[in-house]
């Protein structure tokens, strides 16, 4: 194909921090170069991954 097979390869994620006072504001942006079978395969659940990945974030920094 025009990219390489693996899904990672056609994915790219951005992720921002704002500082708002004693909070943090997380931006993440993933992008998609060719939204080919495998890429939209791979998509599946990225929300519920999303929501895992900032639970425990959430999790983590409660803890510092």
């Amino acid at each position: 194909g025009e990219f390489p097979g693996d899904p990672k390869d056609n994915i790219t994620t951005t992720i921002v921090f704002e500082e708002e006072g004693s909070k943090t504001r997380i931006h993440a942006c993933q992008s998609f170069r060719v939204m080919t079978p495998i890429v939209s395969q791979a998509t599946k659940g990225a929300n519920q991954g999303w929501n895992m990945t900032l639970d425990q974030l959430k999790e983590f920094c409660t803890k510092c």
